[in-house]
């Protein structure tokens, strides 16, 4: 059987709820370091030993004591979550793939730092060869593209909009030049307009398209009048850095010399990481526009339009982010609207702006579009096509995360630049880390040998890198591989959904209220009794929710055995969503705007990623079914202990 066959079990790709396959790991971890033993005993085996064998037993009181210490914290972790379960239904993390665990232990032993190729020959290529997987699954061009590792998506984030801040300024260091040194430079107008660029105003400079702001150095250089092409480019560079407009080293005060506003535009249901970036690039968190969501907690392109074509002339969007899965809901923002929206703003407003795709959740999903050259003719399941994966690629960046559907361990997020031009305006100069002596200062190749000088981290583990390439490497990023998960994934989300939307609360009027159709593999729902107000329905609902998951009380941590299954919650608020956003859902639940400004709602959330659902189900024990009886097991349990309540309460 070939590896890539679409007929090979994706039992074979972990451990199992019960470490069935535990006897297969143990081999190859073993095999793993004796392999590793064997490379220190053969590195100049002529060098003597270090510790004989009379000092190896002397060791033995601190074997002894190291034993217990480690005995000691093995049984405290068995006071964690079990994400392995399919009676886990909680948070985004499930089932470790093997090839993650095997990869980042034998990279751990090795202990690179893929700061640099220097000190990481070996995983820095494998970290660019992991990011060329992930760029080409999610649709971009793996010769113009560029992605790295970071340590999860917050970082990720932050790359991209310092990247779109950093490549925002061009056009005005270009300006300046042709001003200073009268130089005739004609620059195309996100409208289609050819115009001296010493004539463009400010904020219209600000927002020219991505390539053309990336084409302008090359062509100022060839205006320079600088003999030879090296020097004329080092002569931009030059120029680039002493800039009265370089926002690197000049800062966010620019901005307001320039009297520009920047504004970051996203919708309400962004991940908190956001205004988090807006504060640390020194825009502002109040810089930050949430755009109103749908029904289905999507963002609205209709009200994008009308924020976007109601700013000022000084207000300058340095980006417009899509959410390819909500944190809290799953859901997916009409990306190829949002690419239409951003061409007609081009057209009638003759402005560009930078789309970033937030897909740190759902990015995984775009792996059932990629074909498997193996077997071509495998269709694409069309029950779970969107057209904003469609359009992702048409983003100028993309964050995804591994660690959350790639079923590899933490921290893997990846950082992905439509153009890898743009990752140049991160640089900074490390001699020790890498010889920046380039003759060409634009020149691209250099992203191949130092990762640690164009991004926000400093050292960090190739064992992660190593961990993202063996699993992406051994389970291809194709529909008859990775993407096999996410479609189980999927379907198994759809059917709890069904199963919740269906079920049947024996008692008069109570019912299952779902938040909406679940876009990805997040599921929302929440118990409700019409007869109850806001708060006592959330109250209900947080209990359910705290019977369903692990309390710690002071130093004690509960352990998870008696627990039947897992789920985890959220609570959609008006800090957050504006009424209008959730005026459908609380009218059908039968609540007034005061009643929502004033107490929130507290939703259960169930996460369906675990890969073993389907095979159990085969197998004869149905999980989801199973989570269903237990959870209205456990909402008569709390209806009677509502009512014990309320008849023993004085009078």
């Amino acid at each position: 059987m070939e590896p890539n066959d679409d007929k090979l079990p994706m039992s074979a790709w972990f451990l199992g709820p019960k470490s069935e396959q535990a006897g297969t790991w143990q081999e190859v971890i073993n095999y793993i370091f004796q392999d590793y033993a064997h490379w220190r005993r053969n590195y100049f085996p002529e060098d003597p030993q270090v510790l004989d064998r009379a000092q190896r037993r002397s060791h033995d009181v601190w074997f002894d004591k190291m034993s217990n210490e480690l005995d000691f914290v093995l049984n405290r972790l068995k006071a964690d979550y079990p994400f392995y379960s399919p009676r886990y239904l909680a948070h985004m993390v499930s089932e470790i793939s093997m090839p993650g665990i095997m990869g980042y232990f034998a990279g751990m032993l090795y202990n690179p730092n893929n700061v640099s190729e220097e000190s990481a020959p070996v995983t820095t290529t494998l970290e660019i060869e992991a990011g060329k997987m992930i760029a080409a699954m999610l649709g971009y061009n793996t010769d113009k593209s560029w992605s790295h590792i970071t340590s999860g998506g917050t970082i990720a984030n932050l790359e991209a909009m310092w990247l779109a801040r950093q490549t925002q300024w061009i056009p005005l260091m270009v300006w300046e030049a042709c001003q200073q040194n009268d130089i005739e430079l004609m620059v195309k107008m996100p409208d289609g307009r050819q115009m001296d660029i010493r004539y463009a105003n400010t904020a219209d400079l600000l927002q020219l398209t991505l390539d053309e702001k990336l084409e302008l150095p090359a062509r100022l250089a060839s205006h320079s009048g600088v003999e030879g092409r090296g020097e004329a480019l080092a002569w931009v560079a030059s120029a680039f850095q002493n800039s009265t407009y370089n926002i690197g080293t000049k800062g966010t005060a620019l901005y307001r010399d320039q009297k520009v506003e920047p504004v970051i535009i996203v919708s309400e249901a962004a991940h908190y990481s956001i205004k988090k970036i807006a504060n640390l690039l020194g825009i502002g968190e109040s810089q930050v526009i949430s755009v109103p969501v749908d029904a289905r907690f999507r963002l609205s392109v209709k009200s994008l339009e009308k924020i976007l074509f109601g700013l000022s002339e000084h207000q300058v969007v340095l980006a417009v982010i899509g959410i390819i899965g909500t944190t809290e809901e799953g859901a997916i923002d009409p990306m190829h609207e949002m690419v239409k929206l951003r061409e007609k703003y081009q057209k009638e407003r003759n402005r560009w702006f930078w789309i970033h795709a937030d897909a740190a959740w759902g990015g995984y999903i775009r792996s059932l579009y990629v074909d498997d050259p193996s077997h071509p003719e495998t269709a694409f399941p069309a029950q779970f096509h969107n057209e904003a994966m469609d359009a992702l690629h048409r983003a100028d960046s993309i964050t995804i995360d591994p660690h959350k559907m790639g079923y590899i361990q933490y921290p893997s997020g990846v950082i992905n630049f439509r153009d890898k031009r743009v990752v140049l305006y991160a640089r900074q100069k490390a001699p020790y880390i890498h010889d920046d002596g380039a003759t060409d200062p634009f020149d691209t190749s250099v992203l191949d040998e130092a990762i640690g000088p164009f991004i926000l981290e400093g050292s960090k583990p190739g064992a992660a890198a190593l961990a993202t390439w063996l699993s992406h490497k051994t389970i291809p990023l194709h529909r008859n591989g990775h993407g096999k998960l996410i479609a189980e994934s999927l379907a198994n989300a759809r059917r709890l959904y069904a199963l919740l939307s269906n079920a049947k609360i024996d008692s008069a009027g109570w019912s299952m209220k779902m938040l909406a159709e679940p876009d990805s593999s997040i599921v929302c729902y929440l118990v409700h009794d019409p007869g109850k107000t806001l708060g006592e329905n959330n109250a209900f609902n947080e209990e359910l929710y705290q019977s369903m998951s692990l309390k710690a009380s002071g130093q004690t941590h509960p352990l998870p055995y008696d627990h039947d299954f897992f789920v985890s919650r959220t609570r959609i608020h008006s800090q957050q969503y504006q009424w209008a956003s959730v005026e459908t859902l609380m009218t059908d639940l039968g609540y007034a705007r005061e009643d929502y400004e004033q107490e929130g709602l507290f939703v259960l959330r169930s996460v369906v990623i675990n890969p073993w659902l389907t095979q159990a189900r085969e197998k004869g024990t149905d999980y989801l079914q199973e989570f269903l009886a237990f959870l209205l097991k456990k909402i008569a349990e709390a209806k009677n202990r509502v009512r014990y309540e309320t008849q023993k309460a004085p009078l």
